[in-house]
């Protein structure tokens, strides 16, 4: 049997439109996939150099509570200490690795603070306050200087 001619032009030109087709999905696909690789090394690369330290918020909190210290007097101290000292420690332990000796003063200076507000009588001696003044200068100046080490890398 043989094959009219315009039969078989029809057929090699489905052929080759279906290879054209072949081509362009290939083409479209190999895009696609370039895009969304990287669009994926674009969002890890976001992600990874952007984000804040978790010392950061920590350390806002601590500054929080002890520039509340001032206006506490003792018996708000005494409330405020088991706040004081879990801020302190959630810094020191967020920040262990970066900041070690920081770390350690915060702590050191928080766990001093807690030792003499909680050994206080209700109605201490006005040397017993001058300690206690003595423990928050010194968590003031720990804070302090842990967030000037911190600084660049909590702006």
């Amino acid at each position: 049997m043989a094959v009219a001619p315009t039969a078989l032009i029809r057929v090699r030109a489905r052929a080759a439109g279906a290879v054209r087709v072949c081509r362009r999905r290939r083409r479209n696909s190999l895009a696609t996939g370039a895009a969304l690789a990287l669009l994926v090394a674009t969002a890890a690369g976001c992600g990874s150099s952007d984000s804040t330290p978790e010392y950061c918020s920590d350390l806002n909190s601590l500054k929080t509570s002890v520039s509340d210290l001032p206006s506490a007097g003792i018996g708000g101290l005494s409330r405020q200490i088991s706040t004081i000292k879990s801020d302190a420690a959630a810094v020191a332990s967020s920040a262990q690795s970066d900041f070690p000796d920081e770390s350690r003063a915060v702590r050191t200076s928080a766990d001093a603070l807690a030792a003499a507000v909680e050994s206080a009588p209700s109605n201490p001696t006005a040397a017993q306050v001058g300690a206690i003044a003595r423990d928050v200068a010194a968590l003031a100046g720990a804070v302090n200087e842990f967030a000037d080490a911190a600084a660049s890398s909590c702006d």
